[in-house]
């Protein structure tokens, strides 16, 4: 039987610069870790490791849990100086995801998280915060079939789409930065500006002015496009899932807005 994962490989900014930085991040990563562990819980399974450091590999049910997972990922997080990133991959495996060591799993969908995070890794400066590598590092020695072929072509069309958020993302200023990541979380202008002690057309300038609206539109289309592509795979190969997958995607956005807002505090 095959099971649909996602998986990403998340890296940390200039996490070696400071000596002194090390020990603070370690303990970081530990509440990061256990925090998608609470977040999954109940909804899909998942296995994660921090690897390397200053790395961790998460991989979970679903071709879209892994984005998700990342988006907000990047919303709460605590160091603007030390911003992760993270590659992605997705597909089917036909190990069972309750049985994977992500320690020592061996699989083309883990080379491919890491050939997309190490192309981040290269961009320096210009780093975006999401990419993702879909097609086989062999596919150039294979006949190119539909399942190939159409993962060619939405690898180009979601990173495109991910490339042009990132230009939103470099644009903003901080407290746009900061508008923005609550209004992910609380979806209301009036609970922002209530919590910021700012007035709603305050909040609602920063949300147009950093292209708040913009930037949750795309995360909700990529969200749709990843589920979607997904059903598409499935249906190709007479396959079904096993369970309403936008029904899924609902309840884990709802499980971790909540998770924050009870402790916003704690991230904000």
């Amino acid at each position: 039987m095959k099971n649909p994962v996602s998986i990403f490989i998340m890296d940390i900014s200039n996490s070696s610069d400071n000596a002194g930085f090390g020990t603070e991040l370690e303990r970081y990563l530990a509440e990061i870790e256990q925090l998608i562990k609470n977040w999954v819980d109940g909804i899909v399974p998942c296995q994660i490791s921090r690897r390397r450091g200053d790395e961790i590999i998460f991989i979970s049910k679903n071709y879209a849990t892994a984005y998700i997972i990342a988006f907000y990922l990047g919303k709460i997080w605590k160091y603007t100086n030390h911003s992760p990133y993270f590659g992605l991959s997705f597909g089917n495996v036909e190990a069972d995801l309750n049985r994977i060591n992500p320690e020592t799993w061996i699989h083309p969908l883990v080379k491919q998280a890491r050939i997309a995070n190490d192309e981040l890794k290269s961009m320096q400066a210009d780093r975006i915060q999401y990419r993702f590598n879909l097609v086989p590092a062999d596919v150039e020695s294979r006949s190119h079939d539909s399942v190939d072929i159409l993962l060619a072509t939405f690898e180009t069309l979601i990173n495109s789409i991910l490339e042009n958020q990132n230009v939103y993302l470099k644009k903003q200023t901080e407290i746009q930065k900061l508008t923005t990541a609550l209004y992910v979380i609380l979806a209301k202008q009036k609970k922002i500006a209530a919590y910021l002690n700012k007035t709603p057309a305050t909040i609602s300038s920063h949300l147009n002015k950093g292209n708040g609206h913009e930037i949750l539109k795309t995360f909700k289309k990529m969200t749709e496009a990843l589920t979607m592509y997904q059903i598409s795979i499935f249906t190709l190969e007479n396959m079904f899932p096993d369970e309403e997958l936008f029904a899924v995607n609902d309840r884990l956005n709802n499980k971790i807005k909540k998770d924050i807002t009870e402790k916003i505090d704690t991230f904000f």
